[in-house]
């Protein structure tokens, strides 16, 4: 047997602190995502299934006013330009349940505008992170850095990965979670209940919500939220378990002759959405493909090729 030597390119191997790395991105939010006003179009949907059966399902045609990441302090607007619902529910339904301000909470999760919580320096205490790999998201070089909230906090935080660019530290994804072991103390957060006489509490919420990079600024691109419930009679042995989702695409942006909307073409986004919706509407996607609750939604509209514009005008 001989031994050859073999030249290879040159590693450098560098040690990343992960909560180094969390400063930097707070740091550059404002070169980043910008410091002007965005006006997007979007396409949302929220539905609740009971068990597997699909009991109530909204969705809708957006205009966002997304207003300038640093420097303001005017808040985000949504327009409602077509909606429709589709409903499989009837009276001798004895328990209900519907999602709290779906399309407000789209707009908190934008955490580089109200700030993840486990990116603010002052809940840096309250974290532990960890490095845990190097991957390439969307074309990009990433940092994946897992969150938890340390053991002797008490509040109901957040665990989960958040995805940043290793050049300017701009978010790409971030996927979390409630601290199942907290979960418990926010039961009345999410969603109403239309029934008396039952108790109903969340086992699980998770977030997704992602961002994608134009002409080297950051726009938000996805925000999807999956929710599990259990709900019992206080009379009955057996539980119920309700999943609800919302989500939201964005599928064009657009930087010039920005304006805010009218008070009276805003949208009633702390409401519950679906009962801001009179009907079922067959012709709601025209001459498109239908577009199923169950599809993956970026995907779906990609392959439909759909153009949310052609229906907003």
């Amino acid at each position: 047997m001989k031994r050859e030597f073999i030249s290879i390119t040159e590693i450098i191997i560098k040690n990343h602190n992960p909560q180094d790395i969390i400063s930097r991105t707070f740091k550059a939010i404002p070169h980043n995502f910008g410091n002007t006003p965005v006006l997007m179009t979007a396409f949302y949907r929220e539905g609740v299934l009971k068990k597997t059966e699909l009991q109530t399902y909204s969705e809708a045609i957006l205009k966002i006013y997304k207003s300038a990441y640093s420097g303001t302090l005017l808040g985000d607007q949504i327009k409602v330009y077509k909606s429709r619902k589709i409903e499989n529910t009837d009276r001798t339904d004895t328990l209900a349940i519907r999602l709290k301000a779906g399309l407000s909470t789209c707009l908190e999760l934008d955490g580089a505008k109200n700030l993840f919580d486990f990116i603010k320096s002052e809940s840096s205490t309250d974290y532990t992170y960890r490095l845990t790999d190097i991957v390439t998201y969307d074309d990009e070089t990433a940092y994946a850095i897992e969150f938890e909230q340390r053991e002797n906090v008490e509040l109901p935080l957040f665990k989960g990965t958040i995805y940043i660019n290793t050049i300017d530290y701009g978010i790409l994804n971030a996927e979390f979670e409630i601290n199942p072991k907290q979960i418990h103390k926010m039961k009345d957060s999410f969603i109403s209940t239309s029934s008396h006489g039952f108790d109903t509490w969340p086992i699980s919420v998770k977030y997704s919500v992602s961002y994608r990079k134009m002409n080297n600024r950051y726009f938000l691109n996805h925000v999807r939220g999956d929710l599990v419930f259990s709900s019992n009679h206080k009379k009955r042995l057996f539980n119920t378990q309700f999943k609800v989702f919302f989500e939201l695409a964005i599928t064009e942006t657009q930087l010039d002759n920005v304006t805010r909307f009218e008070r009276e073409e805003l949208a009633p986004i702390h409401s519950i959405f679906s009962k801001t919706i009179m009907n079922y509407d067959p012709l709601f996607w025209g001459n498109q493909d239908f577009l199923r609750p169950e599809d993956n939604l970026l995907s779906a509209l990609k392959n439909m090729n759909v153009k949310l514009q052609e229906f907003s005008k």
